[in-house]
């Protein structure tokens, strides 16, 4: 096999010079690796999420392919994920607006009106369903009392699962305090019919969320810096309750991984934005 070189990026980063945001290893070129290989090496690196680059098929026509790992499985779709991958196709081949993925074509853009290199994905359309469990039982998911998940009618979102690309439970928290005391039961993440949950407290006058996000993998609870599927799936929500605006997003304080991310809610599009840093870049010979 050839050498497999790589990149390693943190997305969502507060600065140019700080090691936060969430990092992600993107694969230049992965037309010769299996499927097994990718997860392999996904599992190898142990981030979040490992990304492999590949030509997008001539019926879709995409700037690029973009296939997803976790250290335990493969992801239709993930927010960092593609903000870091439209990153590097850019940086490789001089442009990127559209990336092929297991969800669909997913549009993105550079901002340019910025020296940063600032990405934003576009979400797709998504489905809504309510939760299989009572809000007593979401109350004990994630270790709160119900009060806790009850927020005044003037600011409420319904608790809600969103579909934008992967289908996440979005719940919204009472206060910063009890956001901060939140931990999840990991028998009843498992249960849940959906890939995550995120928690997240809400000021609408400012249009700033406080959030911590939480899913079931390897037979146990992780928290991740920052999602950005679960910020598409935010931003879907809002829009579909009459929201509309530039929401900034922080996401990662308890896990030492500060991310900021930019969530735009208008009448049709829904974007979700941050900063992508490039920290190292590494290759594999075997």
């Amino acid at each position: 096999m050839p050498t497999l070189t790589y990149r390693i990026v943190n997305v969502f980063a507060s600065s140019a010079a700080a090691l936060d945001g969430n990092p992600l290893a993107v694969f230049e070129d992965a037309r010769a690796v299996s499927s097994s290989t990718m997860q392999a090496l996904a599992r190898q690196l142990n981030l979040s999420e490992t990304t492999f680059l590949e030509p997008s098929s001539a019926a879709v026509g995409a700037s690029m392919r973009v296939r997803i790992f976790t250290p335990g499985t493969e992801l239709p779709f993930a927010g960092h994920p593609t903000l870091g991958s439209a990153f590097v196709v850019h940086t490789v081949t001089g442009s990127c607006s559209t990336l092929e993925m297991g969800a669909g074509v997913i549009r993105v853009k550079r901002a340019i009106d910025t020296d940063d290199d600032v990405w934003a994905l576009y979400a797709n359309r998504a489905k809504f369903a309510p939760p299989i469990f009572p809000l007593e039982v979401l109350a004990r998911l994630v270790g709160l009392l119900p009060d806790d998940l009850t927020v005044p009618t003037s600011n409420a979102l319904p608790i809600t699962s969103v579909n934008s690309g992967i289908p996440q439970l979005m719940v919204q928290i009472a206060s910063e305090d009890a956001l901060g005391r939140a931990v999840c039961d990991s028998k009843l993440l498992g249960e849940l019919d959906n890939q995550g949950v995120l928690l997240f407290v809400l000021h609408e006058d400012h249009k700033t969320v406080k959030s911590r996000f939480f899913f079931y993998e390897n037979q146990g609870v992780i928290e991740d810096p920052g999602t950005g599927s679960a910020c598409a799936n935010l931003g879907r929500l809002l829009q579909r309750e009459g929201r509309r605006g530039e929401y900034s997003l922080e996401q990662g304080h308890h896990v030492g991984r500060l991310c900021r991310i930019g969530i735009s809610v208008q009448d049709e599009d829904v974007m979700v934005s941050g900063k992508v840093v490039q920290v190292g870049t590494g290759e594999f010979s075997f």
